[in-house]
């Protein structure tokens, strides 16, 4: 089973920082777009917000990940 984690960047991360979890892409696709405006509404400066797809009960490092979407960019 498949699961999918929303991150956001900082203009000067190099790393992809996770805030939510979701069970399909549609729902992580929302939520990235939620994070986004959640963030930007709080005056926070965002790169780049999107999802990455993990399976279950596996340790990944930032580089493992299968695929990865960008669902907004500044």
């Amino acid at each position: 089973m498949n699961d999918y984690l929303v991150w956001y960047r900082k203009p000067y991360d190099t790393y992809d920082r996770v805030c939510a979890t979701a069970r399909n892409y549609e729902m992580a696709e929302s939520l990235a777009e939620a994070v986004y405006l959640n963030l930007r509404s709080r005056g926070k400066e965002v790169a780049s917000v999107g999802v990455k797809r993990a399976s279950s009960g596996k340790l990944y490092s930032d580089e493992d990940f299968d695929l990865r979407w960008v669902v907004k960019k500044r």
